[in-house]
């Protein structure tokens, strides 16, 4: 049964605005670039999911997981007049195949970390994100049109990643350990009386 005061409670807190966050992202020759975080028009906290095999003989089948599935990571940002942006990506693609001979850079010389970072209200990091091993694996292609004389040129990026690791928490009361070591955030402190209509806050 819902309860009117918990969730009042609980909303206590607010909630979380998808234009408050920013991005910290490095490139192999230049290193970390704070105006290529700036203009991260667009970004996002991507999703994830498990590999699963089904397994068994008599009664109803059951799913195991056996690897963690990250999907790639999109980003758009804003071009400057000069295309500084775009010069920059491209610099990244050139140090993962050589664009006159063709050949492959080692995997270790182009891959970075990007960091995604959640706000609150007054631009503390309330959630931080990592993706490891990160490089571009497409840079999408910019219309030019007569037509769009208002308008700003957008460079979107797809990045391929290894995984996507949390490394900063919601500075809540802590609870128990999860899986992966860090702490989980608890509400203790809005707890209601256990009861048909008052679940304790976990």
């Amino acid at each position: 049964m819902f309860n009117l005061e918990f969730f009042k409670a609980n909303m206590a807190y607010g909630v979380a605005k998808p234009n408050a966050y920013d991005v910290l992202i490095s490139s192999p020759s230049q290193g970390l670039s704070p105006s290529i975080g700036l203009v991260a028009e667009e970004a996002e906290l991507p999703g994830k999911a498990f590999a699963t095999r089904t397994m068994g003989l008599y009664g109803p089948a059951v799913n195991f997981a056996y690897q963690e599935i990250y999907t790639n990571l999109r980003m758009s940002f804003i071009c400057s007049s000069d295309m500084y942006e775009r010069k920059w990506f491209e610099d990244w693609h050139r140090k993962i195949v050589n664009p006159k001979s063709g050949f492959l850079g080692y995997y270790n010389t182009y891959v970075q970390e990007i960091k995604i970072r959640q706000l609150d209200g007054n631009g503390n990091v309330t959630y931080e994100g990592t993706a490891t091993e990160a490089w571009p694996i497409s840079i999408d292609n910019q219309q030019l049109s007569y037509r769009s004389q208002n308008e700003y040129h957008r460079l979107t990026v797809t990045f391929a990643y290894v995984r996507f690791v949390e490394s900063e928490i919601l500075a809540f009361t802590s609870g128990s350990s999860g899986v992966s070591g860090f702490q989980t955030p608890s509400r203790t402190q809005y707890q209601t009386p256990s009861g048909p209509g008052n679940p304790v806050a976990q």
